[in-house]
Parts: structure tokens; sequence; C-alpha cells
């Protein structure tokens, strides 16, 4: 994966079954990882737990990285954050859901946008709220690949350098991930960082950390 010349290539590394990858922990916290070794347990808020359930999301926390509390801030509200320990990455998570909502009583249907066309309005949108330049354009995954790798109908990445902001501070890049599953929910993954060239590789090998279940 080359953000440089927008170019990415499937990594399979973290893919597997998802099924041990969550584990609960006392007091509604949750305990992300696998077993295998590569990634360990976190705590978690309620909730970043409750959002990645109705997502259908599974978090996988990689061994040399650690839980962060989030960031009130006016640009993105996101609900949880892993960072690297020894290294300046932080990679932040913001979880649209597609489920459909109740009907308000008395309402038998209500005119609505379809969910399933917003998430580039929406990638759009949040590159307009954090960017002060675009340093390497949206570009979309293969859609085989990102089907196999996330486990999503449809995905791109991007690299920005971050505007002066309350998002942002602290951080003068990220690279953006926006991944789809259709009637699921719309992911949006930021990985924050000031040297790209210090962090690349790091990133690669810690690029799927957040994916859809499978089946």
């Amino acid at each position: 994966m080359n953000v440089e010349r927008g170019v990415w290539k499937a990594d399979p590394r973290c893919a597997g079954d998802s099924s041990d990858r969550l584990q609960k922990r006392p007091r509604g916290m949750l305990a992300c990882g696998i077993a295998a070794g590569r990634c360990n347990e976190v705590e978690i808020t309620r909730e970043f737990e409750q959002e990645l359930l109705d997502a259908g999301l599974v978090l996988q926390v990689p061994e040399n990285f650690s839980a962060v509390d989030t960031k009130a801030n006016d640009r993105v509200h996101y609900s949880g954050a892993i960072a690297a320990n020894g290294a300046k990455l932080e990679l932040r998570y913001h979880i649209v859901s597609l489920k459909p909502q109740p009907l308000p009583e008395g309402y038998t249907s209500i005119a609505s946008a379809d969910m399933n066309q917003l998430h580039i309005p929406h990638y759009l949108a949040l590159i307009q709220n954090v960017a002060n330049r675009v340093i390497a354009e949206p570009s979309p995954f293969p859609e085989h690949a990102v089907k196999a790798e996330f486990g999503a109908d449809w995905g791109a990445v991007c690299r920005l350098g971050l505007a002066p902001s309350s998002f942002g501070e602290g951080y003068s890049e990220c690279m953006l991930v926006c991944l789809h599953r259709r009637d699921l929910a719309d992911a949006y993954i930021f990985f924050m960082f000031d040297d790209y060239s210090a962090v690349a590789k790091l990133i690669e090998s810690n690029f799927y950390t957040l994916t859809f279940a499978r089946g």
C-alpha cells in the first residue's frame, strides 16, 4: 500500500476467523484482540463497544498499540482511538450506522435519503472538515480486495494535510480510510501522524485494525 502514489495493495496479514477477536470483560468493557499474539487486549468505552456491535465491525488492536482517550472537537465525532507505543501514530474511528431506525409513533412510513448512497458525500465532507490540503487524492480500493480484506462493499483511502483545529491538534497529516458495507455501516479510520516516512511501515503492517465481520 503506497499512499504517496495513490496505489493500494491487498495485504492478508490480519485476515482470518473473527469469532475469537472479541472477548467480553467485566463492567461492560470490551477486550479486543486475537490469540495469535499479534494483537493485544485493551478496554474501550461502552459507547464504542455498542457502535462496533451494531455495525458488525471487528476491532483488532495490535500488540504495540494502546487505547487512548477521545478528544472533544468541532470537526469529527469519533468514539474510539488507539495509539502506537513508541511512535507518533494515532488511529481514530468514526462509525455511521446504516440500519433503519424505528418510525416515530403514528407513522407508517417516512421520506428519507438512501443511506447506502451517502458514504462518498460524507467522506468528502470529512476531508473538507479536517484538511487544508490534499496530498493524495481519494483512491478507491479494488472491489475484490476491499471485500476480501475488509469485508466491505466499497472503500477508499486518501492522505491529507491537517488544518489547524482541535481535531488535528498535535498532528500535521492524516490518512483517511472509508469503508462502506451496504445496509450495515460506514466506517472512517483516521491515521494521525506528523512524518509519513517515519510511520509508513507501521501503518502498512497495522492497516487492518477495523474490519467487518465475515458472514
